[in-house]
C-alpha cells in the first residue's frame, strides 16, 4: 500500500472514528474559537481546511499557512453580534525552504456588559458595567515533508475573563494537506481544539474540538483569470454536522470576488466578500472585506491586511 493510499484512508477514517454515533450537543466552552477570524476564509464560508499559501490560515488548519516569501504579518477586524469586536494577528517567517513557524493572537472583546442586582426596594437595576474578554495565544510549526504532503501543528493557550472569573487553558491544532495535479487539488484535514477540560466558575467543559475536512481545486489557473471552490465538512463534538462551500475569483491577480455558504448554522447561511492585490517592489499587500447577514442580529463586517516580503 503506498504512501498515498494511506493517507487518503487517514482522511476518509479519522472522522468517523473521533466523533462517530455523537450525540452530545452540550455546549463546549471558549466558544470564540469556532469563529473564523479572517476576511477571506469567513468570506468563503469558512471552507479552509484545505487552502494553502497564507498564514492567514492558521485558525483553519496549521498545515495550510506555507506562503512564497521570506515573511508574512496578517491582522483582521471583525465587529462580531451588537458590540463584540474580535481582532486576530498572525506573523510567520520562513525557516527554509519546507519549513515556517508562526505565531497567532485572537481577541474577543465584549464592550461593556451591565451589571443587574437587586436594589433595597426588591426590584432589579442596574449598579454598573463590566467587561468580559477572552485571548488565545498560538504559536505553529509547518513543514512540507514531501512534494505531495504538507503538515502542521499549533499549541495555543487559553485565556477568559468575566468580572473576577478566570479560566486558563491549553489547546492544539493538527493539521496535515495532499497537494495533487500540481497543486490545483487539495485535500485537507485538520483537528482543532484538542485538549483537556476546563474549569470557569467552578464547573467543568469540553473544549469545541472539531474534525475538519476539506477539497480544494483551482478550476482556473491563468495570467488574466483565476476560480477556485472550496469544499468542507465540519464534525464538532457539541454541535450536528455542518456543510461549507466556498468560491473564489481572480481578475488579472489583482481583484477577487468571494462568496460562501454552509449549512448547520442558525446565525448564518451566505456570506460574500472581495480583496485587493498589490506588488509594491518586494511587498505583496492585500486588502480583504467581507459582509456577513444576520437575519435577527447585527449584519458581520469584516475587514483584513495581509502583508507579505519576498
Amino acid at each position: 500500500m503506498t504512501i498515498k493510499t494511506l493517507y487518503i484512508l487517514f482522511f476518509l477514517l479519522l472522522p468517523i472514528s473521533l466523533l462517530s454515533g455523537n450525540d452530545r450537543y452540550d455546549l463546549s466552552s471558549f466558544q470564540f474559537l469556532k469563529v473564523q477570524p479572517t476576511a477571506r476564509n469567513a468570506a468563503l464560508e469558512n471552507a479552509g481546511t484545505s487552502l494553502y499559501g497564507s498564514i492567514e490560515n492558521l485558525s483553519s488548519n496549521p498545515a495550510g499557512i506555507f506562503f512564497p516569501g521570506q515573511m508574512e504579518f496578517s491582522m483582521h477586524y471583525m465587529n462580531w453580534l451588537h458590540e463584540i469586536h474580535y481582532t486576530s494577528l498572525a506573523y510567520g517567517i520562513r525557516l527554509d525552504d519546507s519549513s515556517i513557524l508562526g505565531f497567532g493572537v485572537l481577541g474577543l472583546f465584549y464592550g461593556d456588559i451591565p451589571v443587574v442586582n437587586f436594589n433595597s426596594s426588591g426590584e432589579l437595576s442596574e449598579t454598573g458595567n463590566t467587561s468580559a474578554y477572552d485571548f488565545a495565544f498560538s504559536a505553529c510549526y509547518h513543514r512540507r515533508l514531501t512534494g505531495m504532503i504538507s503538515s502542521g501543528v499549533s499549541l495555543k493557550v487559553l485565556y477568559e475573563q468575566i468580572e473576577k472569573e478566570r479560566a486558563t487553558g491549553l489547546a492544539l491544532d493538527t493539521g496535515v494537506l495532499i497537494h495533487l495535479m500540481d497543486n490545483k487539488l487539495n485535500l485537507g484535514l485538520a483537528v482543532l481544539n484538542i485538549g483537556p477540560e476546563i474549569k470557569f466558575s467552578g464547573k467543568k467543559d469540553d473544549l469545541p474540538l472539531s474534525v475538519n475536512t476539506g477539497i480544494s481545486v483551482k478550476l482556473i489557473q491563468q495570467k488574466e483569470h483565476s476560480g477556485l471552490i472550496a469544499l468542507d465538512m465540519i464534525y464538532p463534538n457539541d454541535e450536528k454536522m455542518k456543510t461549507r462551500l466556498g468560491i473564489e475569483y481572480g481578475l488579472m491577480d489583482l481583484f477577487f470576488g468571494r462568496a460562501g455558504y454552509q449549512t448547520g448554522d442558525d446565525l448564518s447561511t451566505w456570506s460574500i466578500g472581495c480583496g485587493l492585490k498589490l506588488k509594491i517592489g518586494s511587498k505583496v499587500i492585500r486588502a480583504d472585506y467581507t459582509y456577513l447577514p444576520r437575519s435577527e442580529l447585527n449584519n458581520t463586517h469584516i475587514i483584513g491586511l495581509v502583508i507579505g516580503l519576498n
